[in-house]
């Protein structure tokens, strides 16, 4: 499913950069990501696994999967799939 219809429709559009940060805002006031989160947010975009990010940023797979799980609840978003969709077409505006 993916976040609550009123999320997306309250969200739509308002994420910004600040800084080197950039925030996500949510119906929980949650939603700031920092410069390896959304390093992270990327790699998931380009179709990486959890171990091709691990490899390519000199993280473990476990901390690749911390940041997941830290990414999706700020989100909104249950799964990867949701996440790079998400995303995807953020970056279509």
């Amino acid at each position: 499913m993916g976040a609550p219809p009123e999320w997306v429709a309250s969200c739509r559009g308002r994420s910004f950069e600040e800084g080197r940060s950039i925030v996500y805002p949510t119906c929980t006031g949650r939603g700031t990501v920092d410069p390896r989160a959304r390093e992270i947010i990327e790699l998931i975009g380009e179709g990486r696994t959890n171990q091709e990010i691990a490899v390519k940023l000199f993280i473990s797979v476990a901390t690749v999967k911390d940041h997941n799980s830290n990414i999706f609840k700020k989100t909104g978003v249950r799964n990867r799939v949701e996440l790079a969709n998400l995303f995807r077409e953020r970056n279509r505006r």
